[in-house]
């Protein structure tokens, strides 16, 4: 049986989840009514993200990077930092990666990546986005989490939108998201009849 992520059947496993979950809910208790800062060591990425408001990275005793949680979530500079996140990172999927290609292709759409890291907006505004680009329009993988009330993660896009009008659009685009980045061209796929 294929289990989801932190899940278990392990009874032990599943009383330590629970007394972590308490503790981490005993832990933001304390700061709120003791308005006392605490310092948590851990390499758990989920921990950090429900507990902690501000976030420092070390590596081998130095710091690299540190700001408040949504901010080095969503937009890590550091190669250690964006290592401690990569598992949660998603790569193309098989069938897409297959039909990507570097070169425009006459009436095929184009691979768009649009990543949210919270500085634009709180909030990513997907009729917006969709206004913008105009064209035909297809969201084939998300990830967007709530960090510190902020919308951190990326949106894969294919996008069907005339050549001559994409540097306009991709302008109008900018402001609204964090980075826009065409990752290639999608090749049509055959259809084995």
């Amino acid at each position: 049986m294929t289990r989801a992520p932190g899940e278990t059947s392990d009874p032990f496993c599943l009383h330590q989840l629970k007394w972590t979950q308490s503790i981490l809910e005993l832990l933001r208790e304390i700061n709120r009514r003791l308005r006392l800062t605490i310092i948590l060591i851990t390499h758990e990425m989920d921990v950090i993200r429900t507990i902690c408001d501000h976030v420092l990275v070390l590596d081998h005793g130095r710091v690299v990077e540190q700001g408040p949680v949504w901010q080095v979530f969503g937009a890590p500079q550091n190669e250690v930092t964006r290592q401690m996140l990569r598992h949660d990172e998603r790569s193309l999927p098989e069938g897409i990666r297959a039909r990507l290609g570097a070169t425009p292709i006459p009436g095929a759409p184009m691979l768009l990546s649009l990543r949210f890291d919270g500085r634009q907006a709180p909030e990513p505004d997907l009729s917006e986005v969709i206004r913008i680009l105009g064209g035909t329009s297809h969201m084939l993988q998300a990830r967007v989490e709530r960090i510190q009330g902020r919308s951190v993660g990326d949106w894969l896009l294919s996008v069907a939108l005339p050549h001559e009008v994409l540097e306009d659009a991709l302008q109008k685009l900018r402001p609204k998201v964090d980075a826009a980045v065409i990752l290639g061209y999608l090749r049509p796929v055959l259809n084995a009849a």
